[in-house]
């Protein structure tokens, strides 16, 4: 809640969400009253995200209020007896990734400089907070977040593009890859991964025959296919992705 400078607060601005987020649950102010309820119920670890947008406003800009802020989040867990566990990217990040073009025109996670100024972030954040977090998630369901947002257009960026997908998904891929190095250079302890959401049903079917029917480049069968696919997974198991042109 309470958050101006990610893609997902301006995607609201447009009118793109049926609701305003406002300060949502206020977690960012309350945080201790919901450790502690986490507490009571007998947990042993506590899963909370870092915001990209909040520690880089701007490009280059670095909110050291934020890194603080952070910082005593992830030791007030460990205060009451639980393990952080820090997600560096769940499905927001900076709204300026979307708009800062240069030479080759294209933004966003698109752009393979994304994956730079991603890895310069997951080195910052895992400098700060590495003495008390081992247990990091480079991205949120990856293998959801990308189709939907690049070839789906349900959620920002917005695009209903088969190659955005494939750019888009091969740069995630190659910072996760990285991130895990960056990471384990700053803590050779570290435990690194990604969480993938999974299947249980078809829920692309809709969008691949709407897509199918808006473009002469798709056909349903292709939609659902890298929709579908656990492409993310694969990647990593086999050192390649799938749909590498």
């Amino acid at each position: 809640g309470n958050e101006f400078n990610s893609q997902w607060y301006y995607w609201e601005l447009a009118g793109k969400t049926q609701h305003k987020a406002g300060t949502a649950t206020d977690f960012y102010n309350r945080f201790e009253e919901v450790i502690l309820l986490a507490k009571d119920m007998g947990v042993n670890s506590f899963r909370v995200s870092v915001e990209w947008s909040r520690i880089e406003p701007r490009p280059g800009v670095i909110d050291q209020e934020q890194l603080a802020y952070y910082k005593n989040l992830v030791q007030t867990i460990r205060k009451h007896g639980m393990e952080p566990l820090v997600t560096l990217l769940h499905f927001t990040y900076p709204h300026w990734l979307d708009f800062d073009t240069d030479k080759d025109g294209v933004t966003g996670w698109d752009d393979p400089d994304t994956v730079d100024a991603y890895l310069d972030y997951v080195g910052l954040v895992t400098r700060e907070l590495s003495p008390d977090v081992r247990f990091w998630i480079t991205f949120n369901e990856p293998n959801i977040w990308i189709p939907i947002a690049h070839l789906a257009g349900q959620t920002p960026p917005g695009r209903k593009n088969i190659f955005s997908f494939l750019r888009a998904g091969r740069n995630v891929l190659h910072a996760h890859a990285r991130a895990y190095d960056r990471i384990h250079g700053i803590n050779p302890d570290a435990m690194v991964s990604a969480n993938m959401f999974q299947f249980q049903y078809n829920p692309f079917a809709r969008s691949a025959k709407s897509l199918a029917a808006s473009s002469d480049a798709l056909s349903e069968n292709t939609v659902q296919q890298v929709a579908e696919t656990d492409w993310f997974m694969e990647a990593l198991e086999e050192g390649k992705f799938a749909y590498e042109p």
